[in-house]
Formats: structure tokens, sequence, C-alpha cells
């Protein structure tokens, strides 16, 4: 490839039209020679990218917009939407021409349901979401297309990213600036405390039951666990990955014992059954309230 093809390439992130390229000083014959040569590959008409672009914002690009909403926040090591389309993609509002994220060949088929495509493109920042939209962006999208728990859970994991309580505060003020009034509730909501996307999920279903609860409370010196429900009811979420060995589920179970011998009733649910299966979880969760024992030593903890 020619060392001025290359340059221009990585000024524009590895990817770029043949407009860009030429205007940097890339000659025709050096774009082609370095697509034949299968140097450089061609991402649709008029787009050329290096090998090294990652996958998703090729797929993106070749539908004809940038790597965005749930996509976006895979990308970015954010919580993953379980049901979200395979590809989310946003481009102009005005966009035409949209083709299939693996075949260019192809047009982008209206029933297509893997690929949900955001008319929001304008919105972005030119430069700095040329591939894909930033984390305060996918989470804004996200809360505009994903279920209410989920976007939390989004949110959630873009706080726990952050090094500082400033920025944390910094992508709240954010978020709420560019979203409406219905959805400040949730975005007040947000917590870089949980853990896990399980957790959030959990913790807006707690918030619209109107359960009494704490997060991540130290029940003793070595125990602190996910929430604790009118000061005796210990809920947690568990996952295969926690028991990952012998030795992590004989931890848990000593853990457990330890709580139910101080006078803690102790749940457990799956993320299948807190994200798919709320209302036997409430159902659970409400009984175990009935059945508050006597003597709980949640009751009288300071």
């Amino acid at each position: 490839m020619h060392p001025v093809l290359f340059t221009a390439l990585q000024r524009h992130h590895g990817l770029a039209s043949r407009r860009e390229l030429l205007r940097a000083g890339v000659e025709r014959a050096h774009v082609d020679s370095a697509w034949r040569a299968g140097a450089l590959l061609r991402v649709r008409h008029g787009i050329y990218a290096l090998p090294s672009v990652p996958i998703p914002i090729l797929r993106a690009h070749r539908v004809g917009g940038r790597l965005a909403g749930a996509s976006a926040a895979a990308f970015h090591g954010l919580w993953v939407v379980p049901d979200a389309p395979d590809l989310t993609v946003s481009v102009c509002a005005n966009a035409r021409w949209l083709r299939d994220p693996d075949d260019s060949a192809k047009p982008l088929e209206p029933e297509d349901r893997t690929v949900l495509v955001l008319r929001d493109g304008a919105k972005l920042h030119p430069r700095q979401e040329r591939l894909v939209v930033s984390p305060v962006t996918c989470v804004v999208q996200t809360l505009r297309n994903e279920r209410a728990a989920f976007a939390l859970a989004v949110l959630d994991s873009a706080l726990r990213q952050t090094d500082s309580r400033h920025a944390s505060t910094s992508i709240v003020d954010e978020v709420l600036a560019r979203t409406s009034a219905r959805h400040h509730a949730l975005v007040h909501a947000a917590d870089a405390r949980a853990e896990s996307g399980t957790e959030s999920v959990l913790r807006w279903h707690l918030l619209q039951s109107d359960f009494p609860f704490l997060v991540q409370e130290w029940l003793t010196d070595h125990i602190r666990v996910d929430f604790l429900i009118d000061r005796f009811l210990v809920v947690e979420c568990v996952s295969a990955e926690h028991h990952s060995s012998p030795q992590d589920y004989a931890n848990d179970r000593s853990r457990i014992t330890t709580l139910v011998a101080l006078g803690y009733v102790v749940l457990e649910f799956t993320y299948w059954q807190v994200l798919f299966g709320w209302p036997k979880v409430e159902a659970a969760i409400r009984s175990a309230l009935l059945r508050r024992p006597p003597a709980a030593r949640g009751a009288n903890r300071e």
C-alpha cells in the first residue's frame, strides 16, 4: 500500500470515502491498486477501509451509517442488551440506498429485523463519532429504543467505566440534557455500584415495585449483599461465572449459612429469572416479606 494512502486512512481511523482520500492527496491508482491487492477493503461503493477496522464498524458503514445503540454499547464494553437486533446503525434522516450489512450489492430489506436503523445521524459529532457513536450517545439511544430496565443497565455500566465521581456526574448530566423529561427518573436512578447488568435490572424492578431496599450493604465485616429489603431480606443475583469452581460454590454456601444464622432470609435469582421472569421473582420477594421472621437480625440492625 502506498504510504500516502496508508497515512490518509490512519488519519480517518482506518475508514474513508474515496473523496476524502483524494482530498488528502491520494491518487486514484493507489486506491485501486491497494484494493485489487487485498490491502484495502471496499466497504460499499466509494467507501474504503483497512482490514484492521473492527467488523461491527464495517457492517454498520456497509449499511450506510455509524455503529450505534446497543451495538455501540457492546463495542465500548458496556452491558449487552440481550434481545437487541444484531446491528444498530445511525443514519441521517434522509438517508437512502441502505445496503445489506454483509453484502453491499444487496439493498437492506425493510423487513430485516436483525438491523435497527436510527435516523439520528445528523445529531452526531462529525469527528468524534465518525465510525461509532460515543458511550453517552449509545446510552441515549438505548434509552429511546430499549426497555427501561435494560437502558439503566447500560447506563450503570457506563458509569462503572469512569474513574471518578466527577466523570460519572458528567455522564449523567449529559444524558439528562439529551433526553426528554420522561426518561429523567431512570437517569437519576443510575448507580455505578451495580456490579452487573442483572443487578441494575433488578434494582429498577425493585424501584418500580416500591420495595424499601439498600444496595451493596455490608452485613458483617466480610459479607456484602446485592440488596437488603426491609432490613432482613437478602436478595442476590447469581451467575454460572460466579460459581465457576467447586471452591466458589462452597464459599457461597458458607456465606449464606452465616447470613441465615444471623437471622436474614436469603433469596437468589439468576440472570434469566431477573431479565425475563420478573413476575415470579416479584411474587417470591413479596411472599418472603409476608413471612418476616419475628427475630430477624436485620430488624434491629443500626
